[in-house]
């Protein structure tokens, strides 16, 4: 069987990809969990794996996001709360890790620690990426 692809080539989400990241988008981004929801495995060592080759893929990414944009979770939602963190101390920690999984999941994030830096202290006061 050959998988989909989009109008420029692309190959779109398969249907257990769709319910991947839905069940990722919207359950606290836990790829194991939400493989051992949407696929036919109970074992987490294999889910992990499932999980970590899903979250490589960019048609999955993609999919993500559209979900996250269309909940309201977007790039300007996660800046005004990195906002109100860096103003307040409450529930620091926890707020953090949200943060950090939505940069890591947008790309922001990178084994360069220095650019990652500086990329997000340029959305944080500009409210705009980098190009």
């Amino acid at each position: 069987m050959t998988q989909k692809r989009a109008t420029n080539g692309k190959k779109l989400p398969t249907a257990k990809e769709k319910a991947f990241a839905k069940e990722y988008a919207v359950n606290k981004h836990n790829g194991t969990q939400a493989v051992l929801k949407t696929y036919n495995t109970t074992d987490n060592k294999t889910a992990s794996v499932i999980a970590s080759e899903n979250l490589a893929k960019p048609r999955v990414l993609n999919e993500i996001d559209k979900i996250l944009t269309a909940n309201h979770m977007d790039d300007e939602f996660v800046l005004k709360e990195h906002r109100k963190v860096i103003a307040q101390d409450k529930q620091l920690s926890s707020k953090m890790t949200g943060i950090t999984q939505y940069y890591t999941l947008k790309g922001y994030n990178t084994a360069d620690k220095e650019k990652a830096s500086t990329n997000i202290a340029f959305i944080i006061n500009t409210g705009k990426d980098k190009e």
